[in-house]
């Protein structure tokens, strides 16, 4: 017996990660309280995604919720993980606006404009 069926194929999107990334400054490093996966530490921003160190292997895929000092809380995806560090892309990016807002982020962008 056969059945006919449809398949729909998601293609892979394509990488919209080439936005200018800002480093965290050191000294307010952006310590993140997890939900329910761990906490981590974000080394990175820019508009797309983040960069961060973190506590627990969280595989690539995952979709997080994050609560960002500045931004509020933001969805992501895992893209990359390897050795406590992860990259991820936020669900929807965040504008250059509300990355200025992020401590440690803002400053240095008002830097490179003067």
């Amino acid at each position: 017996m056969r059945i006919a069926a449809r398949m729909a194929v998601q293609t892979a999107a394509p990488d919209r990660r080439r936005k200018e990334r800002y480093d965290v400054q050191s000294d307010d490093a952006a310590f993140i309280q997890g939900y329910h996966g761990g906490d981590i530490v974000i080394v990175d921003l820019s508009e797309n995604g983040f960069k961060a160190m973190a506590g627990t292997h969280i595989p690539p895929k995952s979709l997080v919720r994050l609560k960002v000092p500045g931004l509020g809380i933001v969805l992501a995806r895992i893209v990359w993980s390897k050795g406590g560090i992860l990259g991820g892309e936020f669900i929807n990016p965040v504008g250059i606006g509300r990355l200025r807002l992020v401590p440690g982020v803002g400053n240095q962008m008002v830097a490179r404009e003067l």
